[in-house]
């Protein structure tokens, strides 16, 4: 039995899980996701020339707060989301319709990820006609200090 992989400890039964089962389950995943993001927020992160010390990537619950008070209750989707296991949210883009086409808010995580390079977290905003052409935004907000900054 793996202690990396809660859901190991029941790989051999034969029966269905119950409803307990899997909530425990659940709260095992939860929990070590949480303690991840506590571990990343509290050491230094040397990635590709960036460094990355406490107080300078949000945690889930920021990014999802901060975006919610950005769309203000209106009807989204996210079109696209890259998530690194160990380190949390690399990238979130969400989409609003709009009748004149869309609004799109876009989450990028401080640091060098592949081909996407980020100096800081930010949440930026563009926007597009109906044919999908950008008719212009910039960034929204930026994470410093363990704190969203809204840019106006």
């Amino acid at each position: 039995m793996s202690e990396n992989f809660p859901g190991e400890m029941f790989k051999n039964k034969k029966e269905e899980l119950t409803n307990d089962e899997i909530a425990e389950i659940g709260r095992k995943i939860i929990t070590e996701k949480e303690n991840k993001e506590k571990q990343i927020v509290k050491g230094i992160i040397y990635k590709n020339d960036i460094e990355i010390k406490r107080g300078e990537v949000p945690t889930e619950r920021e990014i999802t707060e901060t975006i919610r008070d950005l769309i203000a209750g209106n009807k989204f989707e996210v079109s696209r989301e890259i998530i690194d296991l160990d380190k949390g949210t690399i990238l979130r883009e969400i989409n609003i319709p709009t009748k004149d086409g869309h609004i799109e808010y876009e989450y990028m995580r401080k640091g060098n990820h592949g081909r996407m390079k980020s100096l800081n977290s930010n949440i930026s905003i563009a926007y597009y006609d109906k044919n999908g052409m950008p008719e212009g935004g910039g960034i929204v907000a930026r994470y410093n200090n363990g704190r969203w900054r809204l840019i106006t």
